[in-house]
């Protein structure tokens, strides 16, 4: 494609060259007549010094418009290049270089991203339990009804603060904990009473009788994400170190659903 590219470019320049010649050869008379950025017009007398055959590329073509036909050009009204598509354009129109003038475009490859074999940091893992923790001892402090929204608020928070491809399937357990929690407190919502903030979290209640139902069902989510997160941690030992202390610290939500 780049040879192509060369050689349309040394015809244009041939024709531009032997256009300045010509016009020397005439007096010094302008060989170009150029209204507009872009428009490339010969004089209608240094058009028919040049052999229009040499030229002829495909895609280019330096035709007289002149009402004379290929040998008259008594019209007064110039040559222009254009492209060789078979249709007739009038007199000045406008050139615009074809494709084959302009530089390929380059290939950019895409940036290479290279993982390592666990993709955990040990700065992440501490942030997330501590916050597990103190965020479940806070949920401890709330009314029974209150407490397993809250912690369904925790799992949320923390899965966004796990950052990095190591930790993709952790994040995933922890979301998919805190839907689940949230269904069972939608199907037992006590609308009777607002919700309550604490910590930056809102948790929603559950009829008073259903807390113990409730508290059930979510310990038995917890129980399987402790689960779940070990199992996604995959053959690398560090990352399945990482994972087990996130699940040991999740496992601490169902000290606070005893009822």
């Amino acid at each position: 494609m780049f040879s192509k590219y060369i050689a349309k470019k040394n015809v244009l320049r041939t024709v531009l060259t032997a256009v300045l010649v010509a016009g020397t050869a005439t007096g010094g008379q302008s060989a170009l007549v150029s209204g507009d950025p872009g428009r490339l017009v010969l004089q209608p007398d240094l058009a028919k010094t040049l052999d229009r055959n040499q030229f002829a590329e495909p895609g280019l073509l330096l035709a007289s418009e002149g009402g004379g036909g290929g040998g008259g050009g008594g019209g007064g009204e110039g040559s222009h290049f254009r492209p060789n598509d078979g249709i007739r354009r009038p007199p000045g129109q406008i050139f615009r270089p074809p494709s084959i003038f302009r530089p390929p475009r380059e290939e950019v490859a895409p940036p290479v991203i290279i993982r390592g074999d666990d993709g955990v940091d040990e700065r992440v893992t501490r942030n997330v339990i501590a916050f597990i923790r103190s965020g479940t001892a806070e949920c401890a402090g709330l009314p029974p009804e209150y407490r397993a929204d809250c912690l369904a608020q925790v799992y949320y928070q923390a899965a966004s603060l796990l950052r990095g491809p190591g930790y993709a399937d952790a994040r995933r357990e922890l979301v998919g904990a805190a839907r689940r929690i949230e269904r069972v407190v939608t199907r037992n919502l006590d609308r009777s009473k607002p919700p309550i903030q604490t910590g930056g979290k809102t948790a929603r209640p559950v009829r008073r009788q259903a807390v113990s139902r409730v508290n059930r069902e979510v310990r038995r989510i917890v129980a399987d994400t402790e689960k779940r997160l070990i199992r996604s941690a995959g053959r690398s030992a560090k990352r399945r170190s990482h994972y087990q202390r996130i699940a040991q610290a999740v496992g601490t939500g169902k000290t606070i659903l005893r009822s």
